[in-house]
């Protein structure tokens, strides 16, 4: 019986003796080798969960995470993505470099994104559990609607007439302090 685990990689032979006392003491030997038969061995991650956080605003095309498998056999390795979340993004398939297909946005969400990656030596496979976390970036503030069309006033008003009060928001909180400024341009005779 095997008291551990064969491992052709560790070991291909072992070699076993074996001795046979009867009672009186009379032992003989015999000597024998045993071969291990070499199996292909699926891939193995370090860790078959596995998390990447990318920042909103992101653009498409942006680099997320690097899948790394190993095949015991020493076998080339393809990678591959799928997973109710996977058109999302793309694998470089020998790399195992993973990229966004899209632009994230935190506040529309969600935050997070699970995709599974398969690393196959192409007779076994392993997948690895991916979540993508999408981490809240700094929002530009947006104008409201009025600042678009901002109408008409009458000429020949009165100089410090109230003519536009522009309006804008900022979706981050920790940063809703807007300050408002004249752009450089056509900006006579306002101030």
């Amino acid at each position: 019986y095997l008291v551990t685990s064969a491992d052709y990689e560790y070991q291909s032979e072992h070699n076993a003796y074996i001795r046979a006392v009867d009672s009186a003491g009379n032992e003989t030997f015999q000597t024998f080798a045993l071969s291990v038969n070499d199996v292909s061995e699926a891939p193995e991650y370090e860790r078959l969960a596995a998390t990447a956080s990318l920042y909103e605003n992101n653009t498409a095309g942006a680099y997320v995470y690097q899948a790394s498998a190993w095949d015991p056999d020493g076998d080339e390795l393809s990678y591959s993505i799928s997973g109710e979340h996977a058109s999302l993004f793309s694998i470089d398939a020998t790399s195992g470099d993973i990229y966004a297909n899209v632009a994230f946005d935190y506040e529309s969400g969600p935050t997070s994104y699970t995709i599974e990656v398969q690393a196959s030596d192409g007779t076994g496979a392993t997948t690895q559990e991916l979540t993508i976390y999408i981490d809240n970036g700094n929002d530009a503030p947006v104008f409201g609607v009025d600042a678009v069309n901002a109408g008409s006033y009458s000429e020949n008003l009165a100089q410090g007439s109230l003519v536009h009060v522009a309006t804008a928001s900022d979706v981050d909180p920790w940063d809703s302090t807007l300050y408002y400024y004249l752009a450089d341009g056509e900006t006579a005779p306002f101030s």
